[in-house]
């Protein structure tokens, strides 16, 4: 293996990095809203695989540029609020540190991993952190759409596990990064 295959920086890295960003936008057009606060996408699919399949550092940066520029493309009319980019960011930060954990061990990565980093996810990031986003946006009335917050979360647990990881286990040996 030479120095450029084994480095941080490598350019298949940064090509497959730039496909899933764009695939993050493109999701994003195609996002379903149920409300100005409650939308159905798999905007955060590409981030999630992104962090299992190269890393944290790489996670963080697609998820953030993913957000940001998204924003910058399709801005619904509302306010720019750093903390839902950074959020997006943890989106391809935390599959990156668990999936790296799991491979430490020399453990495939399976089913159990994804749906834990995907709960992980959820939890973390849709359920905690961009309700206390909202609630500092438009005030305590966002309480009021915890439990459907909370259910929306269970719906996108499901499908995002069975979609991340029918892409891992259909690209793991074939994209290599």
């Amino acid at each position: 293996m030479n120095r450029a295959s084994s480095s941080l920086v490598s350019t298949r890295k940064i090509v497959f990095a730039g496909l899933l960003i764009a695939m993050g936008i493109v999701l994003k057009m195609f996002e379903i809203s149920v409300t100005p606060n409650f939308r159905i996408g798999f905007t955060t699919v590409p981030t999630i695989f992104s962090g299992i399949l190269l890393g944290p550092v790489y996670g963080f940066a697609i998820g953030f540029l993913s957000d940001f520029i998204q924003f910058v493309i399709k801005s619904d009319g509302g306010a720019f609020h750093l903390g839902f980019t950074l959020t997006s960011a943890l989106y391809g930060l935390i599959p990156g540190l668990i999936a790296m954990m799991v491979k430490k061990k020399n453990i495939e990565l399976e089913l159990k991993h994804i749906v834990l980093i995907v709960v992980l996810c959820e939890v973390i990031c849709s359920i905690l952190l961009n309700t206390v986003f909202l609630i500092q946006m438009y005030g305590y009335a966002t309480i009021a759409m915890i439990p459907q917050r909370f259910i929306k979360a269970v719906v996108m647990i499901f499908l995002n596990s069975a979609i991340i990881y029918f892409l891992y286990n259909n690209t793991k040996n074939k994209i290599k990064v």
